[in-house]
């Protein structure tokens, strides 16, 4: 069974070494050749150490790398050649001037560059180390309009959302959500608004919960009539944690299959 684990590594810009089965490359132009799992920082900073952690590093040096890790992410790989330990890449940051400073990562796997992606929720997959699961709100869309949690129905492959007549409420990550570095969240399913006036399903980013949910949205899409597919939210200028989900006014519905980070 995979493990996971905080790693701590030393070796400049090319740190890698005997047994490891990835190395951290720093740099603003795409490496040529890499390795499989080579983790290239776009930076122009000389990386002078890197650590694999979950949470910050309590002793940071000018130029090291912090790659923090989850249990949910799109370049999950094998951090060792003999030995099974997963490591689960979600953010970057590298310590300048005394800050740490967010800096964007891509790994090499199968042949090509890939987008650092953290899974909320993922074809079934609660993903509660990182969300603390999903949880129903009563939260009026307005002041003075009335509230009602919504209905959860976990599928073996969905998530689905239904709203209640004439009420406001919001399905929504537990946990806080951290942004910083991140550009985009992806939501895959369908949105399904009970009218298109007004009766909306809403994709939102909170900086936290107010007395409606239309209170302290740092960012969302409103679906105004049926939507199906991938929609996308830039995020890019947030920074900090958030909590993330669906808001739900009147009968409307969310069909959630995928929701990510990246």
């Amino acid at each position: 069974m995979a493990k996971t684990v905080a790693l701590e590594g030393f070796g400049g810009a090319s740190g890698g070494g005997t047994g490891l089965n990835f190395k951290v490359v720093g740099g603003m132009t795409q490496p040529s050749g890499p390795a499989e799992n080579t983790i290239w920082v776009e930076t122009d900073t000389d990386i002078t150490s890197y650590i694999f952690a979950a949470s910050e590093p309590a002793e940071p040096v000018e130029g090291m790398v912090w790659i923090k890790t989850s249990t949910a992410s799109g370049v999950a790989f094998n951090a060792l050649k003999k030995t099974e330990i997963t490591v689960y890449p979600s953010a970057c940051y590298q310590y300048i001037g005394g800050a740490w400073v967010g800096k964007t990562a891509r790994t090499y796997q199968d042949g090509e560059w890939k987008e650092w992606t953290v899974y909320l929720y993922n074809a079934g997959d609660e993903c509660t180390d990182v969300t603390g699961g999903w949880v129903a709100k009563a939260l009026a869309r307005a002041s003075g309009s009335s509230a009602a949690a919504p209905t959860i129905t976990a599928g073996e492959s969905t998530l689905t959302m239904t709203g209640t007549v004439s009420k406001g409420g919001v399905v929504h990550t537990a946990n806080k959500i951290d942004l910083t570095g991140a550009t985009t969240l992806k939501f895959s399913g369908t949105l399904s608004p009970a009218a298109t006036s007004g009766f909306w399903t809403t994709i939102g980013v909170w900086s936290d919960f107010g007395s409606t949910y239309q209170a302290n949205l740092a960012a969302y899409l409103d679906a105004t009539s049926e939507t199906a597919g991938e929609q996308t939210i830039d995020v890019s200028s947030l920074s900090g944690e958030y909590y993330i989900g669906v808001a739900l006014y009147g009968s409307s519905t969310a069909e959630m299959s995928a929701m990510s980070v990246e």
